[in-house]
């Protein structure tokens, strides 16, 4: 007997020893074994041909920090809308043909509003011929500061399919990479991420007043703008000490970063001596003075930021 699908055959071999049962029982068992064989699906296959949009996230800044199946979805996808703050380079991993929409936001520069991104991720989906993998690019984490949420919901609205593949934040990874630990036995039992946006006081501002004070960290993702009101509302209405250190890390895990460590008493003069701009981390709390300062960075063709020794896995 020979069973053959495309390329793939074999041969079976049958005794004149063997009985009309035995050979009935091998038979049964080995066109089952065949149909199993060759209707089994692709990973692909096996997932909806319907649309469906993933909202990835591409880390905190540097190209091979993006996760290996957030890469995966982007040298897949027929359609990847990305944010400003996403690594260009990740862009050259697309396929050929793929349609890239920049809807990227700059401070005091909105190219577009969140709800055109809602419309647009919907209308690309609706128009998408049906199967097609379309990728919500944003930079760190989705969920963490992103509006990720709201995108999700819109899809929903319009009963798109959707799914969220987490990334590395740049709360937890760009200090990281320099050496600070957000948390740290003794010194930080717990962190806290903020959102520097508005400043202290204002309108849609974070709850400044009831953060921890002690052994904890404070992360303030967007407060660029923001530092000097930051800074002096931790001392003089938050009652945090003028000693404790800073961080002010702009840029973080590119060829472009910029590290500069302080305290809340010289924070308002370290920020404008550095010109200190977005997209910038700021890390309160001891912990930016317990470990020394680390620099896994290597420039490649002056554009390219790898960390350590390893060779571009991209």
């Amino acid at each position: 007997m020979v069973f053959q699908n495309g390329n793939f055959a074999f041969g079976v071999g049958v005794g004149v020893g063997v009985g009309v049962v035995g050979f009935t029982v091998l038979q049964s068992s080995l066109r089952k074994l065949i149909q199993t064989l060759f209707s089994k699906k692709s990973l692909e296959d096996e997932v909806s041909v319907e649309t469906r949009v993933y909202l990835v996230g591409a880390g905190p800044g540097c190209a091979d920090l993006i996760t290996v199946r957030g890469l995966r979805l982007v040298r897949e996808a027929d359609v990847i809308v990305h944010d400003r703050l996403i690594p260009v380079d990740l862009l050259d991993k697309a396929k050929f043909g793929a349609k890239i929409i920049n809807v990227g936001k700059a401070p005091n520069k909105v190219r577009f509003k969140q709800v055109d991104i809602n419309r647009i991720l919907v209308e690309e989906a609706r128009k998408a011929a049906r199967g097609s993998l379309i990728v919500r690019l944003k930079g760190g984490d989705p969920f963490v500061f992103g509006l990720g949420g709201d995108e999700v919901i819109a899809l929903q609205n319009a009963n798109i399919s959707c799914e969220i593949v987490p990334g590395i934040t740049s709360s937890i990874a760009v200090p990281a990479c320099v050496g600070i630990p957000v948390t740290q036995k003794i010194i930080a039992t717990s962190f806290t991420v903020i959102s520097g946006h508005y400043a202290p006081g204002t309108q849609g501002a974070a709850d400044w007043d009831n953060l921890p004070k002690r052994n904890s960290t404070l992360v303030v993702l967007m407060g660029a703008r923001n530092v000097n009101s930051i800074c002096s509302y931790l001392v003089e209405s938050n009652g945090w000490s003028d000693s404790t250190p800073v961080a002010f890390i702009q840029s973080g895990t590119t060829v472009e970063e910029k590290v500069v460590t302080t305290t809340l008493a010289k924070a308002q003069h370290e920020a404008e001596k550095m010109q200190l701009k977005s997209p910038c981390v700021i890390v309160i709390g001891q912990v930016c003075s317990v470990l020394p300062r680390l620099n896994y960075r290597k420039k490649v063709n002056n554009k390219t930021s790898v960390w350590g020794n390893a060779r571009d896995p991209l």
